[in-house]
């Protein structure tokens, strides 16, 4: 997570509310976006790809960040 590695507690704590009930449909909204992002990248030429794969670099890695965002925030806590 190259973004988010050097992120604060209070950013930690941010990506940490996501994982609530009320956060579901952002995060459905962002994993599809992420699948139909994948699926225009297999299709893509030229200049089209770099900026498809720049798109899907970031879904991925927020998503990535709010399934590891207990876990990373625990460990800032405990420094």
């Amino acid at each position: 997570m190259i973004m988010f590695s050097q992120a604060d507690e209070k950013v930690l704590a941010s990506l940490l509310r996501m994982k609530a009930a009320e956060m579901e449909p952002l995060l459905t909204f962002f994993k599809k976006s992420l699948e139909q992002t994948k699926t225009a990248l297999i299709r893509a030429e030229g200049d089209t790809v770099a900026r498809l794969q720049g798109r899907a670099g970031v879904l991925q890695e927020f998503l990535e960040a709010v399934e590891t965002s207990a876990s990373v925030l625990e460990k800032v806590r405990k420094k």
